[in-house]
């Protein structure tokens, strides 16, 4: 029903001319503000040394303004759409002191200058976005609008956790709202990432590898160290219980009560932790007798397909240019109706193949006859030139019938009385 677009959420300054370095827009993300040039996403992963990003950074820094206008940008190239309605949240912690600020620099017209020459033989382009419409939620809200009226399509009152990078959120859903009492923002698993890089600073040298590029390993289960290849799968079993057993649980224990198990039988899982099976394990063991523990398809694509549902709503039910965006900590992702996009539009400047022309076929209206034209030409030449004749006549007939038929010319007389008169003119000079 949604399609979504990720790429990681770090940037990196980088004013190196880049061409044919990669495959498309998502993973060759080069754009320009302030005179200086910037590589995005996969992009600053080959091409950067130490990209990054704030953690939680407010709307008015360059990492929030960079990661917002390449969402921007892949949405309105894939819908084929200029003018956008855009859905967006924040962690709860932060949403309240970041709301008004990010609307005011979301919802307007946006110039985005970027380089496509990285993947394709075009020049540097300005493409311009506008935003009519922008509605900011708590990130753990639009996922609970994408488990109830996306995919999932849960029903009745249910727990949610939210396993970030930056943030862990939980919270309680009923029928008619959520309860607030409930409502947790803790630590999330950059803690377990920085427990591994501590661990692993005592035995191997990391190559001043910042938190970032050390979740990409964390992710893979791997990363190689003076050529040699080193399994973090052990290790990242092991920070993992120790992130939950420190942080997650105590909140959760905390925050739920006795009173709310017998509310709800159910505890859906999202966020990009929601991939990691040890992490998912410590869950089932603490609430395997109490609650049943589901991981939902596409756990981190959740909140944004949220913000996809509420910008088709603002939209009153148009889909054709309704965006959620999911600026995270480690991805941001991008959702937009599934068939709702349309060909790219005038001013993208990538290199694309011109769709063929539709023209609209007329149906052929009679045509009416013209009056037959008579010839002068006689019977027997028309019977000379039709080839379906069984015998045509020989060709002195032919020239002799041609010849007797073609029109003679009138003898020219000059009239008698002009002559006489013209030559009393020349004599006398008077006519």
């Amino acid at each position: 029903m949604f399609e979504l677009l990720q790429f990681p959420s770090i940037i990196e300054g980088n004013n190196t001319e880049l061409r044919q370095v990669a495959p498309d827009l998502i993973n060759g993300l080069k754009l320009h503000e302030k005179r200086r040039a910037y590589v995005i996403g996969n992009l600053a992963l080959t091409e950067g040394v130490a990209p990054h990003k704030n953690i939680n950074s407010a709307p008015g820094e360059l990492e929030y303004q960079l990661l917002l206008k390449s969402a921007l940008l892949l949405a309105s190239t894939e819908l084929g759409k200029n003018k956008l309605t855009v859905t967006t949240g924040f962690p709860t912690s932060t949403y309240q002191l970041y709301r008004e600020q990010a609307v005011e620099i979301i919802e307007r017209e946006h110039v985005i200058e970027y380089d496509p020459a990285t993947f394709s033989n075009a020049v540097r382009r300005n493409f311009p976005v506008s935003v009519n419409k922008v509605q900011v939620m708590p990130e753990i809200q639009g996922c609970i609008l994408g488990l109830r009226h996306g995919a999932p399509q849960a029903k009745g009152n249910f727990f949610v956790v939210s396993l970030g990078f930056g943030t862990c959120e939980a919270v309680m859903s009923t029928e008619s709202g959520s309860v607030q009492r409930t409502s947790i923002s803790t630590n999330g698993l950059r803690y377990a990432v920085n427990l591994m890089m501590n661990e692993l600073g005592k035995k191997y040298y990391l190559e001043l590898q910042n938190e970032h590029q050390l979740d990409q390993a964390f992710q893979k289960g791997f990363l190689f160290s003076n050529r040699k290849r080193v399994d973090l799968r052990e290790t990242r079993e092991r920070v993992l219980q120790q992130y939950y057993q420190e942080v997650i649980s105590p909140a959760l224990r905390k925050a739920f009560q006795d009173s709310d198990f017998q509310r709800a039988d159910k505890l859906y899982l999202v966020g990009g932790g929601a991939h990691y099976e040890d992490l998912l394990a410590q869950f089932n063991l603490e609430f395997q007798d109490v609650v049943e523990v589901i991981v939902p398809q596409n756990p981190a694509g959740m909140a944004t397909t949220g913000y996809c549902i509420n910008s088709i709503q603002l939209n009153n039910g148009d889909a054709s240019a309704a965006v959620g965006i999911d600026l995270g900590n480690a991805t941001t992702i991008v959702s937009f109706a599934k068939g709702s996009a349309k060909p790219t539009p005038d001013n993208d400047f990538s290199e694309k193949t011109e769709p063929a022309t539709i023209e609209k076929v007329v149906p052929r209206q009679p045509v009416a006859k013209a009056a037959p034209v008579v010839s002068p030409t006689p019977a027997p030449v028309l019977n000379i030139v039709d080839e379906a004749l069984e015998s045509a006549p020989a060709a002195e007939e032919v020239i002799s019938t041609l010849s007797a038929a073609r029109p003679q010319p009138a003898p020219k007389t000059a009239p008698a009385k002009s002559a006489d008169r013209l030559g009393k003119f020349l004599k006398t000079g008077m006519w």
